[in-house]
């Protein structure tokens, strides 16, 4: 009987820290999250095949951040430590080197949530046929 009372006391304890835990993960996500930089992406010109892009970044934290831009399979191929109060990158792709593939920019720190934008090349045709009724 004392076993019995002894694992159901070590049951509930363990229950409580795992709850406990939880919280505490919740509550550094919500800090995560209301630290989040403010981050945006925009084309600023395009050509026939090439566009050019800017990424403002806005560090009132002043925490230090990581700036990369990595392709479908991971590969990072621009990385920049950042701590500055703004932040701004200019980058050009070529769609024929992009094709069919994504990229990712990523702004991620330490004591922030990270920022994801996807970059995504496609073509998309469209047929279309219409009739007019004359007058």
């Amino acid at each position: 009987m004392k076993n019995v009372m002894k694992n159901i006391t070590m049951g509930v304890a363990s229950v409580v820290m795992i709850a406990n835990s939880s919280t505490v993960m919740a509550n550094n996500e919500k800090k995560k999250e209301a630290s989040r930089p403010n981050a945006s992406l925009e084309v600023i010109s395009r050509d026939e095949n090439q566009a050019t892009f800017q990424l403002n970044v806005a560090n009132t934290n002043k925490e230090r951040l990581v700036i990369s831009i990595k392709d479908e399979y991971g590969n990072v191929l621009y990385r920049k430590l950042n701590n500055s109060e703004l932040h701004t990158v200019k980058f050009q792709l070529d769609a024929n080197e992009l094709q069919d593939g994504v990229l990712r920019v990523e702004v991620t720190g330490t004591n922030v949530a990270p920022t994801v934008f996807q970059i995504k090349n496609y073509t998309h045709i469209v047929e279309k046929l219409e009739i007019e009724k004359g007058k």
